[in-house]
């Protein structure tokens, strides 16, 4: 077992050089069967600790959190008529995201925040790729100026005028959301 470990050592070694298994090039690496069995011994340790020391509460909200992402994405069917796979983690589908869940269920943008962690944590707990571009840009557009409006032109085409008032414009006092604070 020690030959096994010095194996995987030498061979992260070799990767962290850029020598070794083409990884450092963007190949993939490839193991010997040996280090293989010895990673992915450590990959179902690693979740499995991770999944007992996360809280149940924490658990429960980015569930619901994905749970919203499923709505988002059965929202969206129903004005394109094609349905994204849950796995279509973009840019386009991250700021949708966070357009639908404030302009659409009218999320404060604390919430907002968090349940752009929960579907990224949860995406990649289901072997998903979530490109840091798309949960920076969904943050991004969090950030936008006060008044103006988070969505892109294609989620306005989409959602029309079908939504109700807050999706024509930006968020502000007196619009009848509980005087949320300015984003910034």
């Amino acid at each position: 077992m020690t030959a096994d470990v010095e194996r995987v050592q030498d061979a992260a070694d070799a990767e962290r050089a850029g020598t070794g298994n083409g990884a450092a090039d963007g190949a993939i690496a490839v193991y010997d069967p040996a280090a293989a069995a010895v990673l992915t011994a450590l990959e179902h340790g690693a979740r499995e600790h991770l999944g007992r020391i996360r809280p149940k509460k924490t658990q429960d909200g980015y569930a619901r959190d994905w749970a919203l992402w499923e709505e988002f994405h059965g929202w969206l069917a129903e004005r394109t008529g094609t349905r994204l796979p849950l796995s279509a983690l973009t840019v386009g589908t991250f700021v949708g995201f966070v357009t639908w869940l404030d302009q659409v269920q009218q999320a404060a943008p604390n919430t907002i925040e968090r349940r752009i962690t929960g579907v990224t944590v949860e995406a990649r707990g289901r072997g998903f790729t979530v490109p840091k571009e798309a949960s920076r840009a969904a943050r991004e557009a969090l950030k936008r100026p006060w008044g103006t409006s988070v969505q892109p032109l294609a989620l306005r085409l989409i959602m029309g005028s079908s939504c109700g008032s807050p999706c024509s414009g930006g968020a502000g006092p007196g619009d009848g959301r509980g005087g949320r604070s300015p984003r910034g």
